[in-house]
Order: structure tokens, then C-alpha cells, then sequence
């Protein structure tokens, strides 16, 4: 529970946000294994009346995500919709959503959160060679064993460092 309280999930380089569930993390921190979910970052612009898109999970590609939306856009099963666009500029990433008039944005976004990748899973798997052999992990397990071989890097090199030494004064007595 301590580990928790310090490392509360993994950061992802996309950002989005982790749907945090402890018990899960707790499940994925013990024992090496588990899943969560991850949900994009969005904001409504009532102005442009659209919904843009921020940040999107770390596994998920905004070509599918454009894809995928267009596509239930043609075929009817988001009408509240008028276009998908990629918006992206020297500010970052964005995806944006062009609204009809009357569409409600969070209906809109609980549509694409199922159907597309902007909501999906992030399985773990922590798998760690430890002394050639594979084994599966928890993070405190991962920890201790990376202690364990940076311990022995600094003894080895110390140990090298040492000889060298030692040869080097064997040649001047």
C-alpha cells in the first residue's frame, strides 16, 4: 500500500487519464500482471460548439480514431456529428469534433469512448530476466532486483578498479 501511495500509476508520454481503479493497481503492483483503462482528455468548446480532443491513450492512433469516427459518421451512428478533423499545430495535439446544433457533447463522447480508441485497455505484463532466468514481477519485486544488479555492477567495477591497483603496485616494489 506504501509503493501506492508513492507511485500512484504508471505516466504515459500521451497523457490521457488512467479510469484508477486501487485494487486493480494494487493487483498489477503485486503480482506483475492486470489491466486498466485509459480514457482520452477532452474539453467542449461552446463557442465553436465542438469537442476537442487533447490527449489520447497511449496505444491508440489518432488515424484510427479519425477512421473510426468517420466512419460511424457516414453510416448514421453518430448524427449528432458533422465533421472529424485533425487539428494538430505547432501548439500540439488535437483532434476536433464539429457538433450539429442541438447535440449534447457528452452523449457524443460516451458514443466514441465505446466504439472507438479513445477509451481501451493497457494490459501489463512485467516480465524481468533476473540472473538470465525470466521471471514475472510485481514493481517493489522489479525494484529490489535492479538493487540487487547495480550492487553487483558497482562491486565488479570497484573489484576491476582494485586489481588494476593492486598490478600497478606490484610493478613498483
Amino acid at each position: 500500500d506504501r509503493l501506492l501511495d508513492i507511485i500512484k500509476a504508471p505516466d504515459f508520454a500521451g497523457g490521457a487519464q488512467i479510469i484508477y481503479d486501487r485494487e486493480q493497481m494494487r493487483k498489477i503492483y503485486t503480482t506483475g500482471i492486470g489491466n486498466f483503462k485509459m480514457r482520452a482528455k477532452y474539453e467542449y468548446v461552446k463557442s465553436d460548439n465542438s469537442i476537442d480532443i487533447l490527449e489520447i491513450p497511449y496505444s491508440s492512433s489518432i488515424e484510427a480514431i479519425m477512421k473510426k469516427a468517420g466512419d460511424m459518421v457516414k453510416s448514421g451512428k453518430l448524427r449528432e456529428v458533422n465533421d472529424v478533423r485533425d487539428a494538430i499545430d505547432l501548439h500540439g495535439f488535437k483532434l476536433t469534433i464539429e457538433l450539429k446544433k442541438d447535440a449534447d457533447p457528452e452523449l457524443v463522447m460516451q458514443k466514441l469512448f465505446a466504439a472507438t480508441e479513445l477509451e481501451n485497455t493497457f494490459d501489463c505484463n512485467f516480465n524481468i530476466l533476473v540472473e538470465g532466468t525470466p521471471m514475472q514481477l510485481g514493481v517493489k519485486d522489479i525494484l529490489v532486483e535492479w538493487i540487487k544488479f547495480r550492487m553487483n555492477c558497482v562491486v565488479r567495477e570497484l573489484n576491476y578498479e582494485l586489481k588494476k591497483k593492486e598490478d600497478k603496485l606490484e610493478l613498483l616494489l
